[in-house]
């Protein structure tokens, strides 16, 4: 598997960062933090060479792992978001990456939906390819659904506020209208989210 180089930040390398951010998540040594990972290829050997700086490159499922096992986004090992209009200085990138800030990689990292375009990585980004269209519509139905879940619960709250404060206040007749309405937005917005995933012959069903 190739590995992520990992160079240094403006301000620290990425295995200080790791050190320091193991420590605050209450590992004190790296036997600690490799018994609570659980894999055998995250020893705690592994990740002594990865803090000092003696591994070259670490995997994406070092990566993955020490991220999760500390409780963190993987971008918060990998990327300086104390400084995040410097320029990320992962080592052995090459002139494709000169000049791009923390900012800008965690943008292409995790560009939200179609309408939020790209500062970085624009001049050969297929947009229009299935699966970046697929990235889009998982990412707005997670949004739609969740906005829809959350309507519902406040339209069933301003119910039982109208009950037992009575059904002639008008402040909570009028909340509750507008709460129908944004469900019935909601509703609609996750059907056409659902159209556009099964267009794209996408699986929205739960589990495997």
């Amino acid at each position: 598997m190739k590995g992520i180089n990992l160079g240094q930040s403006p301000t620290e390398p990425i295995g200080t960062r790791i050190r320091r951010l193991r420590r605050a998540a209450g590992f004190n040594s790296r036997e600690d933090l490799a018994t609570a990972i659980g894999s055998p290829t995250v020893t705690a050997a592994v990740i002594k060479n990865i803090e000092a700086g003696r591994k070259a490159d670490m995997s994406v499922v070092h990566l993955f792992e020490i991220a999760y096992a500390i409780g963190v986004s993987p971008l918060v090992l990998l990327l300086d978001f104390a400084h995040p209009n410097r320029s990320a200085t992962i080592a052995g990138l090459g002139p494709n990456f000169s000049g791009a800030t923390n900012n800008d990689l965690d943008d292409w990292l995790t560009e939200p939906a179609a309408y939020a375009p790209l500062a970085f990585g624009t001049d050969n980004y297929r947009e229009l390819l299935p699966e970046v269209q697929q990235m889009y519509v998982a990412r707005e139905y997670r949004i739609a659904s969740l906005a829809a879940k959350v309507t519902v619960e406040n339209v069933d709250h301003a119910r039982v506020n109208m009950r037992d404060n009575g059904r002639n206040n008008v402040q909570i007749e009028n909340h509750l209208e507008d709460l129908r309405i944004r469900a019935a937005q909601s509703e609609q917005i996750l059907r056409i989210t659902v159209r556009t995933a099964e267009s794209l012959g996408m699986d929205l069903t739960e589990g495997d």
